[in-house]
Parts: C-alpha cells; structure tokens; sequence
C-alpha cells in the first residue's frame, strides 16, 4: 500500500519525468553487450540481442543452463529493461547419457550440505532434460534444490516437480504484511511503489520499480511461509521510480530491535541457514552473528542476509562451522572432488583437492577469476569444510566484480583477491569516460551525484549517494569501467 508521503512525493514529479523519452534501442544493446563482455561467465561472443519498447530478446547459445539464466540476470540490470524474453540455447561441451546425466545431478545434491537431506530424486526422460520430484520443506528449499541441478554439466532443460510438503495455513492479512515486510527491508528493492494483495494465499504484486532486477527480487521476497503462489506481471519497470524523494522512508533510522528482527526474518527464509542455529544482535547498526552451522557456505550467506537488511551498517561473522558428526577429511576431500566434477563451468581436471583439519587447499590452474572462486564456492558447502585455501593459479587476471542480482557469493570476501595487482588496460581518460558510462546505464546509480577521479587507473569516487547498495553499485560501475582499485569516498546520506 502506497503511504502518505510517497504518494506527495509521486504527484510532485513532473509531467516530463513520467513521460521520459525512451532509451533508443540501439543504445540499450550496446550497453547490455558491454555488461555481458566484461562478464566471465557468459560468452558474449556467442550470444545475440535485439530490444523492442524495453522488452529485449536474448538469442545465440550457451554451455549450461545457469549460464543462460546469468545472462539474463545480467540484461535485467540495465537501465531502460523492462523485460527480459530468454530464447538462448543450451549446447553442453559433450553430450551425457540419460543415466549418467541423471547420477550426475543426484551427486550433486548430496554433496551440497543444504541439499543432502532433502527427498529429491532426478529423472532423465530425454537427452539433456532433468525432471526433479519429490517434497521439501519450504519454496525456497524447492528452488535451491533446482539451482544446484541446473549447475550440472549436460543439463540443458530443467522441470521443477517438487513439491512443498507442510503448507502452513496463514490469514491472508498476516501474509501480506510479512510479505510487506520482506520488500522494505531488503535493500535489493525499492518498495515503496509495490503494492501487495493476497487472496487464498495467492500473491499478486503490482506497482513499479525502477528496473527489471528489482521486479524479480520483489517476486522471490513475495514467497514467505503459507504463499501458494506468486503474480509479479503487474508491476512495471520505469526509471521515474528510481526518484529520490519516494525512498527517503526506507532508508531513514532504524532501531536496533527492529533490524534485528528483520535480520532475522531474513535468515528465516534462506535454505542454507537454521534461523534457529544463530544469534543475531545489533548495536547502532552494526550486526554480530554467532552460532553453529554445519558448512562454510551457510556461515558466508548468514553474512550476505545481514549485509541486505536495511539498517544494517556493518556486519562481524563469528558463526562456527561444526557438523553433528565427526567427518574425515578424506572423506571432506572425496565429497569436494566428486562436487567439483559434475559442474558446468569448472575445468576439474585441473584442480587438485586436499583437505587438511577441515580446511580445503585448492591448487591447479584456471583461465579466469570466475571459475576460481566458482571451484572456492564449491568447496564452501560441503559439510565439515572450515575453510578455503584457494592457491589455484589464474592464467589471465582480469578484474570481477560482485553483483548481488546476479551472483551468489561475494568475490571480495575472498582473501587471495586483490584488483590492485592487475595492470591497467586503459589509459586514465578512457575508464573515466567508462565508468561515467557505466553509472549512466546502472538504474541502482544517480550518475549526478558521483564524482570519478583516475590516477594510473586508479579510481576514486566522490559524491554523496542514498543507500549503501547505491554505494556498493558504484564501486561495481567503476570496476567494470575499467577501475584497478576503487577508493569509494562517496558519503552515504
């Protein structure tokens, strides 16, 4: 529901801004073609766009089906997308039995420790297409479950079968505000244009937000506990709503005890996480995470959950990683290898795994920063790994950056990362008039306010931005500029 003051704040917005000119097509491609090359995950070579009225059309081939779903993530991103139509193929490297294809997802499952214990079988009816059946505890298990089976060498098509086996019966009322609750605190969405409506526990959203990232981030926050189903269609995407003065609520003072709550709420509905396992508090701002969990995924997405509640300023992770039952590291080192083998975009044979005292030391050599961190990653939610010791080498460093609409780990967390090792491919002049670029095409970014400095391919910013995602999207924009090291100086108001 729309309040007071956003309501003022929509009828003050001119005439001209609710009926901006639109972004020529042209212009919107290239910008979605830039995004996709800087990418190491997508082969961009391979991949044709077309764009119509803001609906663009992705066509050409991939290898896996994670990478065509990261494609389109990726194309949501950019300012003037209204929607995304994914037509791109999939085109395994080698193609797999059924029954191979099938043991290979299977694997995969269990050797996730958020995965293991769920009642999920795979089928092959044909060649490269994985049905998933069986029952899990919530939505978001379902869906987990299903990304991992995407990420699987040889699957080029995906049916979700599963089915949700306690379906907490909830009034409509109570469903709606936790689901009112989920938009506002979550610092991926700028909720105050949504609106929410639940009918027999059937979700329609509508509204408008500011890009097409936004419209699904609303959609997944939409599935809280009792939701049947989700109807995002009525929302529409318009770069007016990115306006300041509709999301000066959101990002106002919050009290402690409710970030609190909502940091919890937050870990509530992650699959990797026990809410139960963790203690969450928060002291101006600032959240401290202790508790158990079985792997060092769960720890690391505890983190992200506390770091995308609004409110939240910093987060300190003392979460431990014990698993119920002792396990071997030869027994940790033979899951991570036999995780390693079935993934799409992981070159394993070129990975070498041990494993001592719970910590996993990964050696070998790989061509990009990506599948680097993408074996780390791997390695992360296996039970009983404590930690990583990434020493793989990477043939050609080039820098990448974290996306939160996009990516599910954090690259800076990791500790043998380091952007300020890579040389400069571009003179000063040219990755400031970049990166100018990329904050112009970023719909999480008001290029006005953001001053670039570059000295020697280093990049400073200054300014004065509104949130801390903004902050965040900036120093993303500057790397993907061109940026060896950004220092953000940007003052969040």
């Amino acid at each position: 529901m729309l309040t007071a003051s956003v309501f003022i704040a929509l009828t003050a917005l001119s005439s001209s801004a609710l009926l901006a000119q639109e972004i020529p097509a042209t212009e919107m491609i290239m910008s979605i073609e830039r995004e996709l090359r800087f990418d190491q995950a997508v082969p961009e070579q391979n991949i044709d766009i077309d764009s119509k009225n803001g609906i663009v059309t992705l066509t050409g081939t991939v290898n896996d089906l994670l990478s065509k779903e990261r494609a389109a993530r990726i194309a949501e991103t950019v300012k003037g997308v209204r929607a995304v139509n994914n037509r791109i193929d999939v085109v395994p490297v080698m193609d797999h039995m059924p029954w191979q294809l099938r043991q290979s997802v299977q694997a995969a499952l269990f050797a996730d420790a958020a995965t293991e214990s769920f009642e999920v079988t795979a089928r092959v009816p044909s060649e490269g297409k994985v049905v998933l059946e069986g029952q899990t505890e919530s939505w978001q298990e379902r869906a987990l479950a299903a990304k991992v089976a995407k990420g699987v060498a040889g699957v080029k098509e995906l049916q979700n079968n599963i089915k949700v086996a306690k379906m907490e019966q909830r009034a409509d009322r109570e469903i709606e505000q936790d689901i009112e609750a989920a938009l506002r605190w979550n610092v991926l969405v700028d909720s105050a244009m949504i609106n929410v409506e639940v009918e027999d526990a059937k979700v329609k959203l509508s509204g408008t937000v500011g890009s097409a990232a936004e419209k699904r981030q609303a959609s997944l926050d939409a599935w809280v506990s009792g939701v049947r189903s989700v109807d995002s269609e009525a929302i529409k995407v318009a770069e007016w709503a990115r306006d300041p003065n509709l999301r000066k609520d959101k990002y106002s003072d919050k009290p402690d005890v409710e970030v609190k709550a909502a940091v919890r709420d937050a870990l509530r509905y992650d699959p990797r996480v026990a809410v139960d396992d963790i203690n969450v508090n928060v002291r101006d701002g600032f959240v401290t995470l202790q508790g158990k969990v079985s792997n060092l995924k769960a720890k690391q997405v505890a983190e992200r959950d506390a770091r995308n509640t609004v409110g939240v300023i910093g987060v300190s992770n003392l979460i431990k990683v014990r698993t119920e039952q002792p396990r071997s590291d030869a027994l940790i080192a033979a899951e991570i290898r036999a995780a390693l083998a079935g993934q799409a975009h992981i070159e394993t044979d070129q990975i070498e795994v041990r494993v001592i005292d719970g910590t996993a030391h990964l050696d070998g050599r790989v061509d990009t920063v990506f599948k680097k961190a993408s074996a780390e990653d791997v390695a992360a939610r296996v039970a009983g790994v404590i930690h990583v010791q990434n020493d793989i080498e990477i043939g050609t460093p080039q820098p990448m950056v974290y996306n939160p609409y996009v990516d599910d780990w954090e690259i800076y967390n990791s500790p043998w990362y380091a952007v300020d090792r890579i040389t400069p491919r571009k003179r000063d002049h040219e990755i400031r008039a970049d990166i100018n670029d990329e904050l112009f095409w970023s719909p999480f970014v008001d290029a006005d306010d953001v001053k670039v400095q570059v000295d020697a391919g280093i990049v400073t910013l200054k300014g004065q931005v509104e949130s801390w995602r903004e902050f965040d999207a900036a120093t993303e924009n500057a790397l993907e500029g061109g940026a060896v090291r950004v220092v953000n100086k940007l003052e969040v108001d």
